[in-house]
């Protein structure tokens, strides 16, 4: 007999995650720099790291993150975390303090792909609130 409410898989809102856009608006490529990255949930820190970039290469931790630029349409360039798996993402995760790596790699869904229809509604209702 199958499960009535979701499959059981963990999902991208209960998994810590970084995005590059967050990083590059927090000034970490326009210079080399170190700092300490919170992450929080309800008001409360739930975890923390070492974030460091030196020119070159990012550093979460003690893990070096590859990144990959490609060119914009009308000039420029737009940076990618490279995960391990290949993959050029704007996301990675670390479920339970493991290895950053894409939502692919930790086989991780949405939460809403687990809602119902009338849910999801409310769902988008309040995130627009």
């Amino acid at each position: 007999m199958g499960r009535c409410w979701g499959s059981g898989r963990r999902t991208v809102e209960q998994t810590r995650s970084i995005e590059i856009a967050v990083l590059r608006r927090a000034g970490y490529f326009s210079a080399p720099k170190q700092a300490c990255w919170t992450w929080r949930r309800g008001g409360e820190i739930t975890a923390e790291a070492r974030i460091g970039w030196d020119g070159k290469r990012l550093m979460i931790g003690a893990q070096v993150i590859a990144l990959r630029t490609t060119s914009c349409r009308f000039g420029g360039h737009r940076l990618w975390f490279s995960c391990s798996c290949g993959r050029h993402v704007s996301a990675l995760y670390s479920a339970n303090g493991g290895p950053w790596a894409c939502r692919h790699c930790y086989r991780l869904t949405y939460a809403t792909r687990h809602a119902i229809p009338r849910d999801r509604h409310l769902l988008r209702a309040q995130r627009i609130r």
